[in-house]
């Protein structure tokens, strides 16, 4: 197991000691929203995709470089009046080594059908900006909407303000799995977030207020909550196929 990933299993392992400890009797609070939770880890987890791998600094060793697979491929996010399951994997590439140092690769996703509204009208995830892996896993997102007469700029989120998810993972959720197939680790685990804001759709042509009006955007913290199904795939650049 990677130093890299070795730090992400005890922190989540310590995020959740925690929580269990945290959870003691205590005064009611205002409940936050909440969707459908995410299904466990599968048996078997997605692929490592090595393509995505940035290239590394030209004085970087490969040696203390790990390529990461983030895979999102489950859950839900509510957003508004928006209750949307995630029904295409979010697969976040990223290189990390040290002292601490974090390079973005890719992020890819597909068009999800958009719940609650006519059909023709798909969501598809879009990197915001910012992403750090650590046990409250920080992940920047803007969602653009598309569909007859939409255009190609209509948005959730923009490149100023994505939607920012801190997101914490769920106590006895965590899952070590054997080695892949090219020696890279694998670890599943399921996360939840429910201190969000969404904001309002953008350049969505004439459309803009229609959508805003449908899904209630924008929407303040306590009115938004995600679950996902989580995997970080890790393999050295050594080791690369």
């Amino acid at each position: 197991m990677t130093k890299a990933v070795r730090r992400m299993v005890v922190g989540i392992a310590c995020a959740l000691s925690f929580l269990a400890a945290a959870s003691l009797p205590a005064q009611a609070a205002p409940t936050p929203a909440r969707p459908e939770p995410a299904p466990p880890p599968a048996d078997v987890p997605p692929a490592f995709v090595a393509d995505a791998c940035p290239s590394l600094p030209p004085d970087a060793d490969p040696a203390q470089w790990t390529c990461g697979n983030m895979v999102f491929d489950a859950g839900y996010i509510r957003m508004g009046r928006l209750d949307q399951p995630l029904t295409e994997p979010i697969r976040l590439t990223v290189a990390y080594g040290p002292p601490d140092q974090l390079i973005f690769g890719r992020l890819d996703s597909r068009p999800m059908r958009l719940a609650g509204l006519p059909v023709g009208v798909w969501i598809t995830p879009e990197y915001g900006g910012h992403f750090t892996p650590t046990t409250f896993t920080e992940l920047s997102l803007r969602f653009r909407l598309t569909g007859p007469g939409l255009g190609q700029n209509c948005h959730i989120g923009t490149v100023d303000e994505p939607i920012a998810f801190t997101m914490t993972p769920v106590a006895g959720s965590l899952r070590i799995y054997p080695l892949g197939p090219n020696g890279e680790d694998i670890v599943g685990a399921n996360y939840t977030e429910t201190s969000f804001a969404t904001p309002k759709a953008t350049d969505c042509n004439g459309f803009t207020p229609t959508i805003n009006a449908a899904l209630d955007l924008p929407s303040p913290t306590g009115r938004n909550a995600a679950s996902f199904r989580f995997y970080l795939l890790a393999l050295n650049y050594t080791q690369l196929p």
